[in-house]
């Protein structure tokens, strides 16, 4: 799953909770985050994140219905640079995209070799 939030501002209650189900259900689950005020800036980015597997056993532990409260977290020692793992991420374009990335960066404006013909 996904989430759009600017300026890296995702983590919150809600998104640990979800993340909590999604990883429940589905071990490999990760949430990518898209930070659109720095593609506005031009700079494309992305990042994946999933719970530790420490933060997944204490809330396996807890009741789900009651609230995540400080001093839960402070009794079984989590803090903020243990409850999310970042994964890394690598893009890769298919051999086509890249073609059509070399035509346009030419500028022949998607005219094929058969329309230079006629």
């Amino acid at each position: 799953w996904y989430q759009s939030c600017p300026l890296s501002s995702f983590s919150t209650e809600r998104f640990v909770q979800t993340q909590y189900d999604y990883q429940a259900e589905t071990a490999g689950a990760a949430a990518i985050i898209y930070d659109p005020a720095s593609a506005s800036l031009g700079s494309l980015c992305l990042k994946a994140f999933r719970l530790s597997d420490n933060f997944m056993k204490f809330m396996a532990k807890k009741k789900r219905t009651s609230a995540l409260t400080a001093e839960n977290v402070a009794q079984f020692k989590i803090n903020h640079t243990n409850i999310l793992e970042e994964i890394p991420v690598k893009l890769h374009n298919s051999e086509l995209s890249k073609a059509l990335l070399c035509e346009l960066a030419r500028g022949d404006n998607g005219t094929s070799s058969f329309e230079k013909l006629d």
